[in-house]
């Protein structure tokens, strides 16, 4: 009857299921042993490990009950009337047993994740995220300063939408309290989204009234004619992939451009446009947004 159904004795299911178990307890181990000394892609590889000896185990066991109900020819139904008290407890504490080993595997998985790298990426995010937020916010309404504060609500902008990139990358492995005090200050960078659309409305308010008056205290002289300045955006000014050897080149070039794109000289919109020339993981690995002007930033690179 046994081998009729699956095609296996008894002994032999119960081997089966005993070597799942093993080599789940196994790898458990070895991972709740090692899992501090894994660097991140190791560590997320190894977990899917325990889950996969895990199924291994749950399928071993039910084959096993299958062929007990089998051999005494009952059913599902009939299991608890069928099966002994001693093979009933074998069977339910096998699936127990591997839950609760499967709980403490994730555990120390989400610890040393978290600590070690979630932690710091998404801190450094959310802080470079709320200091550009703070600074564009911070820019005075003046028809002079509309193109600074379009610039600093720009990039405000994108290092938000990193943060959330970030947080929804993260979102398996944050803990509970932490997740909930991410989720809140995102949603306090969000709002502050409305407020910049506010502050542009503002700034050309002002705008148009400083033209205005312009236009009433100017004599009616046709000014000389000037050669129009064209400023290039930060998107085209060329990326550092933090090659050394193409440090140079890559510097000279982009000075050059950046001085015709911004010949005003102004010291924050250098400093800006340079974080925003390099790479993104680059410049969190190096926390260059925390440099106050844009040659602290070439010295780090350079060395």
């Amino acid at each position: 009857m046994v081998e009729e159904a699956t095609g296996r004795t008894i002994e032999l299911l119960r081997l089966e299921r005993a070597k799942a178990e093993r080599a789940f307890i196994n790898q458990a181990t070895y991972l709740g042993k090692e899992a501090r000394k894994l660097e991140k892609s190791k560590l997320l590889k190894e977990y899917d490990l325990p889950y996969a000896h895990a199924q291994e185990v749950n399928c071993t066991n039910g084959n096993y009950e299958l062929g007990l109900l089998a051999e005494l020819g009952g059913d599902e139904e009939d299991r608890e009337v069928i099966l002994e008290k001693q093979q009933l407890v074998k069977i339910e504490k096998t699936k127990e047993d591997c839950e609760t080993k499967l709980t403490e595997v994730r555990g120390t998985v989400q610890s040393n994740l978290w600590d070690r790298y979630g932690r710091v990426e998404l801190s450094v995010a959310i802080e470079e995220a709320e200091s550009y937020s703070e600074k564009a916010l911070e820019t005075p309404v003046s028809a002079a300063n509309k193109d600074a504060y379009e610039f600093r609500v720009c990039y405000a902008k994108r290092r938000i939408n990193d943060f959330a990139t970030a947080l929804r990358q993260w979102e398996e492995w944050i803990p509970d309290e932490a997740k909930a005090t991410l989720d809140r200050r995102l949603g306090n960078l969000r709002k502050q989204k409305v407020i910049f659309n506010e502050r542009k409305a503002e700034h050309l308010v002002v705008l148009k009234s400083e033209g205005e008056g312009m236009k009433e205290g100017t004599l009616q002289t046709k000014p000389a004619a000037q050669a129009p300045i064209h400023k290039i955006k930060a998107t085209s000014l060329p990326k550092f992939y933090s090659s050394k050897r193409d440090f140079h080149p890559w510097k000279k070039t982009w000075e050059s451009l950046q001085k015709q794109g911004e010949p005003t000289g102004s010291m924050e919109a250098r400093r800006l446009q340079l974080l925003e020339s390099v790479d993104g993981r680059f410049c969190r690995d190096l926390s260059l947004s925390t440099y106050q002007t844009a040659e602290d930033i070439f010295r780090m690179l350079e060395n």
